[in-house]
């Protein structure tokens, strides 16, 4: 269904345009940053400024900006980092008319979920037997698994840190020896997602863990040999937080983003890059929490020990083995 009728309603409903341009950084994918730029463009005339990096790149380019800054509209792949920027006064304390529509905890203060992934388990199924596909994050840790595991790089990856800090948190020193056990196993940690995912597509690697789901299941719709599987133990959601930055140039105009981001409209093209909507009644491409288990988390106390928990993680398993092999 064309999507035509739903922005010219939302463009009366915003009442105003806008002539100065909208900002917008953004840690991927930039296909839906796009996506939602030209259509928020269309129904309203405002230009968007699009800048699609990394987490930690779109995180340093604030930081060398807060003296002056920049972007209008920030989305991160880790609702930990929104949150600690929320407490270091970086997020304005607009909160969108649009967010009484969206899942429960999925909005606080300044931050809005653009929408959600979990961390997942996924497998070329090239190489992996249907009868081999891991239920546990510990099936992972025999021989058929020697060498055959990648894991995205939390200190690149928000998304991977969010794993890590969750993961960690519901399981404690299980979790560090898991960690532990599968590096001396043969554990990969090559870079950010996509760098994780690779050798998996290319059959280097049978599977790669706390995978973002998202892109996966992409993959697997233009035809890629995978599957994606969630652990029986459960799992982290990775929350795509959204804000209108403190200071931003252009408040009126990122207000007005994020309200067309976090509408029908603007969920529906979340949802259609396989991310989980967060707006309820928006129809998923892919599993959402219940079709598998998602962990309940302490958010504060992850924001709060995130940066410890990955110097920790690359310290004593990507410094202190993977890299020591």
């Amino acid at each position: 269904m064309s999507l035509r009728p739903v922005l010219l309603a939302l463009a009366l409903a915003l009442g105003v345009t806008h002539a100065q341009s909208v900002t917008f950084y953004t840690a991927g994918p930039g296909g839906l940053a796009n996506a939602l730029a030209e259509a928020f463009t269309a129904a309203t005339g405002t230009p968007v400024e699009v800048y699609q990096a990394t987490s930690g790149d779109v995180l340093a380019r604030l930081e060398a900006e807060r003296a002056n800054p920049r972007a209008d509209v920030v989305v991160l792949a880790s609702w930990g980092e929104g949150i600690d920027l929320e407490s270091r006064g970086w997020v304005a304390p607009y909160r969108s008319p649009e967010a009484a529509a969206l899942r429960p905890g999925w909005t606080r203060g300044g931050l809005a979920a653009q929408g959600g992934a979990a961390l997942a388990v996924v497998v070329n199924t090239l190489e992996v037997s249907e009868d081999e596909r891991p239920t546990s994050w510990f099936d992972l840790l025999g021989p058929a698994w020697r060498d055959a595991v990648t894991m995205p790089d939390p200190t690149l990856s928000g998304s991977a840190a969010e794993f890590v800090g969750g993961f960690t948190q519901v399981y404690g020193a299980l979790a560090w020896q898991l960690f532990e056990d599968m590096a001396r196993n043969g554990l990969a940690v090559p870079g950010p997602n996509n760098a994780a995912l690779n050798p998996v597509l290319a059959g280097e690697r049978r599977a790669t863990i706390a995978a973002v789901d998202y892109i996966s299941y992409g993959s697997v719709a233009r035809g890629e040999a995978l599957a994606i599987l969630y652990p029986s133990e459960g799992t982290v959601v990775a929350l795509r937080p959204v804000f209108v930055q403190a200071g931003a140039p252009n408040p009126i105009g990122g207000e007005a983003f994020v309200d067309f981001m976090l509408s029908e409209a603007g969920q529906a093209l979340v949802a259609n890059v396989f991310l989980i909507p967060s707006r309820e009644g928006v129809a998923a491409r892919r599993p959402v929490p219940g079709d598998f288990v998602a962990l309940s988390l302490d958010d504060d106390a992850i924001a709060a020990t995130i940066g410890e928990t990955v110097q920790r993680f690359y310290r004593d398993i990507v410094e202190g083995i993977v890299q020591g092999r």
